[in-house]
């Protein structure tokens, strides 16, 4: 349970976005307890402990269950040997998303934002065998966490890098398919993590959003014609989610991608945009706060500007925030 209240600027934000019955269902979720998700190593088989079985299917995932409560993770070996990984069940939507767009040849595949691992992972199962995973992490802590999970799943063509991402983007035309968890202002972890209630504030989602653009852009050079670009977040917002989407679709040439989900899933569809947007949500699916879109590189993209011209101003400082891309961070 938290101890730290909801922000009240969080609140009247999510009214705003919502409605008064729509926040005030979504606020009584974020005090409830979370769910809790393991996703097994295809390439990887192993007799994992009974209580593995015990859970429901996620819907959306590929080889992902809930469990019905935690059991000590430190102290299971299937875990260390890499047998499954522990991973918030809505981050699991990464594999439906690959099932629907990854050919069957090999390709190139780039996670921008990796750490812990748990969509690189994710991506290694579902992708051609022979491709090639780059998986990025730019806070050096967090690369080495990256480098161990990405060992313990055990998959040879994965090269873990600790780069920013204008650097390791200079390359154009090299990636199939790039994906971008973007760091964000973490409204979906607000039901697990202290910080991202303590953290928020308007002006982290503006730093943010800035960060997010600036780092599309310096990736969107190094992603092939026709390729496909994954973005999400863990946040509500629309300046971080829609709003992005829209930008990245109107200022780039980008083309949103529709993905076949069933309605009884209780994912959500964007709001007040025409592009192809998907949100969890708590009060309406089992798992944390998540937005993700496809968009594929057209030919009809818009001509570059010099590269300078195309960030919005100075380049805004990383946040230092727990849950960046950490939907699936905590183990024990």
């Amino acid at each position: 349970m938290m101890t730290t209240r909801l922000p009240e600027e969080f609140l009247t934000q999510i009214k705003d976005l919502l409605g008064d019955n729509e926040a005030n269902l979504l606020a009584e979720a974020l005090e409830q307890e979370p769910s809790v998700a393991i996703r097994t190593n295809t390439r990887k088989p192993c007799t994992l402990p009974q209580w593995a079985d015990a859970g429901h299917k996620v819907a959306w995932s590929i080889n992902g269950r809930y469990l019905d409560e935690r059991p000590q993770f430190t102290f299971t070996p299937q875990l260390h040997a890499g047998g499954f990984y522990v991973q918030d069940a809505s981050s699991m939507i990464h594999e439906l998303i690959l099932k629907q767009i990854a050919p069957e040849h090999p390709i190139c595949y780039l996670d921008l934002c990796a750490a812990p691992g748990g969509k690189t992972t994710a991506a290694i199962n579902m992708l051609a065998e022979g491709s090639l995973v780059v998986a990025n992490e730019y806070v050096p802590m967090r690369s080495q966490i990256l480098k161990e999970n990405i060992q313990k799943w055990g998959y040879p063509n994965v090269i873990v890098t600790n780069s920013s991402v204008e650097r390791l983007c200079k390359t154009p035309g090299l990636y199939d398919i790039i994906a971008i968890d973007a760091p964000c202002s973490g409204e979906g972890m607000m039901r697990k993590d202290e910080e991202a209630r303590r953290q928020w504030s308007k002006s982290l989602v503006s730093e943010c959003a800035a960060l997010q653009w600036q780092i599309v852009c310096d990736s969107w050079d190094t992603l092939k014609q026709d390729g496909y670009l994954i973005y999400s977040t863990c946040t509500f917002n629309r300046q971080e989610n829609e709003e992005m989407v829209d930008r990245i679709c109107s200022e780039l040439g980008a083309e949103s991608i529709r993905l076949e989900v069933e309605d009884n899933w209780g994912i959500q569809p964007g709001l007040d945009t025409s592009h192809h947007c998907y949100r969890f949500m708590q009060h309406h699916t089992r798992g944390e706060g998540l937005f993700v879109a496809v968009l594929r590189k057209t030919a009809e993209q818009k001509e570059w500007l010099p590269r300078k011209s195309k960030r919005s101003g100075k380049a805004p400082k990383l946040p230092i925030i727990d849950w960046l891309s950490g939907n699936d961070w905590h183990f024990t």
